[in-house]
């Protein structure tokens, strides 16, 4: 398997990332706080302004609702998006996971090849689905 990493070192620290899920808790809490005081009309105006994206809420049922998934998946990113911040931090996931098995250099030797006859197709090859199946993405 080849992974190529992240060149972008503008990753969060696990401080900065700890200190924003607090702050998505507490923002959390404020706007389930708020819709239990609000009235219908408010509390649609506050559905509106919630992000779905970026808040730990979801709407169900025309309501705003904690979402603890949406918090694991925060935090799963995070841990993605360190994984690959460069070549020592995702080789570093490999080693923890015990699921990969490290190679030697003697099996890269051929991959260049090997990659290449698995990726290289012929003119003949292209030209016989492009006539079996005609589409925009050839021209």
């Amino acid at each position: 398997m080849v992974h190529l990493y992240s060149t972008n070192n503008n990753i969060q620290s696990d401080e900065e990332f700890h200190l924003e899920m607090q702050q998505k808790e507490e923002d959390a809490a404020n706007l389930l706080s708020l819709q239990e005081k609000a009235d219908e009309t408010e509390r649609d105006v506050l559905i509106r302004r919630v992000s779905v994206e970026t808040d730990l809420l979801s709407i169900e049922d025309g309501r705003l609702v904690y979402n603890e998934q949406k918090k694991k998946s925060f935090i799963f990113k995070q841990k993605i998006r360190k994984a690959y911040k460069d070549g020592i931090y995702l080789r570093d996931a490999y080693n923890k996971s015990e699921k990969f098995v490290q190679t030697k250099q003697e099996d890269w030797d051929n991959f260049d090849g090997k990659l290449a006859k698995a990726v290289t197709f012929s003119y003949q090859q292209l030209l016989k689905e492009y006539l079996e199946r005609p589409s925009t993405h050839y021209e």
